[in-house]
């Protein structure tokens, strides 16, 4: 139920069966259809947005394990291993910005690029939003910012509630 039927594109013949079994297959086939959907939609809201002067945010809320190191799937049973936090802890966290709120924005899309690597954590998400939009406020912490130039790059990012994701 995460994709119309027009997205059906990968079925179980699309994977190898002496790797995963036919349950195995039609869960990975869902979910690189699901994917291919979301990458649609995020095309189309690209595309609306083109000509106006407009920043775009995306992330998802997690990862997901798929079958890709073990015989799991989901997320939230891992082990204290990097590779396998990889898969359900890193996200994409694409910032997309118009012709037209570049012009507009130089020195802000230069903070863009320039932070393109810089170690965040979705729990800052409502610090950059505040940043981008120029809201002074309370609740507006520039330390958790990465595009302020107050940023802590140093804070260890923690995940799972305990889990020093920077450590491992």
């Amino acid at each position: 139920n995460r994709y119309p039927n027009t997205f059906n594109k990968f079925t179980c013949a699309d994977y190898d069966e002496k790797k995963w079994d036919e349950s195995q297959r039609k869960i990975i086939a869902h979910y690189d259809n699901a994917t291919l959907y979301n990458d649609y939609v995020i095309n189309k809201l690209i595309n609306k947005c083109r000509d106006k002067n407009v920043c775009l945010i995306y992330l998802s809320d997690h990862g997901e394990e798929v079958y890709d190191e073990r015989d799991y799937m989901g997320h939230g049973d891992i082990s204290k291993s990097k590779k396998l936090l990889d898969y359900q802890v890193r996200i994409p966290f694409i910032i997309w910005v118009s012709d037209k709120f570049k012009l507009e924005n130089n020195e802000l899309v230069d903070k863009i690029k320039q932070n393109e690597n810089t170690p965040i954590t979705t729990n800052d998400i409502s610090h950059i939003l505040l940043g981008l939009g120029n809201i002074d406020c309370d609740y507006y912490k520039p330390n958790r910012d990465f595009l302020n130039d107050k940023y802590d790059k140093s804070r260890h990012r923690i995940t799972l509630n305990s889990v020093d994701y920077d450590a491992l």
